[in-house]
């Protein structure tokens, strides 16, 4: 484990190989205890934060992320949910990181992050094929299909059909 702030006692521990634990210890003064927020980073050639802390923590966690590799080399900033110590830095990071794109659900990209997100410069192509591979969507559109209620992806070029993988046309004929 390495300390890389003193004062806050935020530290990097690598939990496996490449992948990086990033927590900051938080005490409330005359309190019962307290509590920690958790990063995680994946340094491989397309490196993802996961979970950004909030806004205010941005500092502590972006000298953590330096310990480990350039911050800048981000790629992903990745969220399980929209709440302030998961994605309260986002924009934050999107500036330090200008080939970073968040990846999040389908749902938190419509009802939250298409509005919260500050993309100043748009993604590299290399950054947006990564996304595709990663989610498996090459670049088309998610979509519900109508008669089964599955998600799929299906192009804008091709037919419109649905592709999920519990809804095929053999098992489902009557499929869009």
């Amino acid at each position: 484990m390495t300390v890389t702030n003193a004062v806050s006692g935020t530290n990097v521990h690598e939990v496996a190989d490449g992948i990086y634990r990033i927590n900051t210890p938080v005490y409330f003064e005359g309190g019962p205890g307290g509590f920690s927020f958790n990063q995680y980073l994946i340094a491989d050639d397309a490196p993802l934060l996961f979970h950004t802390g909030p806004r205010k923590m941005f500092p502590l966690v972006r000298e953590a992320v330096a310990s480990v590799l350039p911050p800048e080399r981000l790629r992903h900033i990745a969220f399980s949910h929209v709440e302030a110590d998961e994605c309260g830095s986002l924009n934050d990071w999107l500036d330090a990181a200008p080939e970073a794109l968040p990846l999040c659900s389908s749902i938190a990209k419509l009802v939250s992050i298409d509005d919260l997100a500050d993309r100043q410069r748009a993604a590299s192509k290399t950054a947006r094929r990564s996304i595709s591979a990663a989610t498996g969507c090459a670049g088309s559109r998610r979509r519900i299909c109508r008669t089964h209620g599955n998600a799929g992806c299906c192009s804008t070029r091709r037919r419109r059909r649905c592709s999920a993988a519990t809804c095929s046309r053999k098992a489902a004929p009557n499929c869009p």
